[in-house]
């Protein structure tokens, strides 16, 4: 079983951020993963699940800020093609 760790300043490495004690388990697949990376790249666990976690924080953002943009988009022609008729009123032919 995987345990997240804090190091021993008490947080995952940024200044003012105190960690919590979270145990989870992992598929093999999954916790070999994580032992290579924290070994390549010379971080803890802890720090590298931290990383995945953010790497997913920011997907998911963006995903919605894609569908906003996109609700906004269909709004935003909504609203020009009910601007058409007076549009063509107010301009010569």
């Amino acid at each position: 079983m995987a345990r997240a760790v804090p190091s021993k300043a008490g947080h995952t490495g940024k200044p003012g951020s105190a960690s919590k004690p979270y145990n989870f388990r992992l598929p093999p697949r999954a916790y070999e993963f994580l032992e290579e990376q924290a070994q390549a790249s010379g971080e803890s666990k802890t720090q590298v699940v931290v990383e995945a976690l953010e790497c997913l924080h920011q997907r998911h953002r963006d995903e919605l800020m894609a569908q906003g943009y996109q609700e906004f988009a269909q709004w935003n022609s909504a609203l020009a093609e009910s601007a058409l008729p007076a549009t063509r009123e107010a301009l010569p032919e």
